[in-house]
């Protein structure tokens, strides 16, 4: 759950830098993914990921601050580091699972406002990423599909052993991938 209540004080030191100051605040108790009202309900990571603190970006990241929080107007902590031209930020929030696919509430994505904004480290940053995310979905696909037949005999044998098998894989548009792997068994004991 996402706690409302970020002072603006302490979403002010996180634009500037103010580790201390910061993780004060979090340890009397403050929420690391706590939004600020006066600020488009942005969070700490938003704020400090825009200002270009990667010393309090790795800091919250570090504490669990959530990677993919979107403010009022749907911008990401990515897409503000992006925006801004702040490239090692940028690749701490990849690294850290940030979902470059997401959209703002004008539908921009962080590609789309990394080049609108000219940054071109922080672009190819993104689409290094996106290409390097598609190599591994389609590996996946492949590994999943030669598993497969191998599966369906299991799953076709006229006198099936309890043991039943299903794989489904799902790839998407975003190169995520989904391998479900479900089994039944079914034992019983004759004393």
């Amino acid at each position: 759950m996402v706690e409302e209540g970020l002072p603006e004080g302490v979403f002010e030191s996180a634009e500037e830098g103010d580790a201390q100051g910061v993780a004060a605040w979090l340890d009397e108790g403050g929420g690391v993914d706590a939004r600020c009202a006066e600020q488009d309900r942005a969070t700490l990571l938003i704020v400090a990921a825009a200002g270009g603190q990667e010393a309090m970006v790795r800091m919250l990241l570090q504490r669990g601050a959530s990677v993919n929080l979107q403010d009022s107007d749907g911008v990401t902590a990515l897409m503000d580091a992006v925006g801004n031209g702040h490239t090692t930020i940028a690749q701490a929030l990849l690294d850290a699972k940030a979902d470059a696919s997401l959209q703002t509430t004008n539908g921009i994505t962080a590609l789309m406002e990394a080049e609108q904004q000219e940054h071109t480290a922080t672009a190819q940053l993104l689409r290094r990423h996106a290409k390097r995310q598609m190599a591994e979905a389609e590996a996946a696909v492949v590994h999943a599909t030669a598993a497969a037949p191998n599966l369906q005999e299991i799953c076709a044998d006229p006198n099936p052993n309890p043991l039943t098998v299903t794989v489904t894989v799902t790839a998407t548009a975003t190169a995520t991938v989904t391998l479900t792997l479900s089994l039944s068994l079914s034992l019983s004991l004759s004393l």
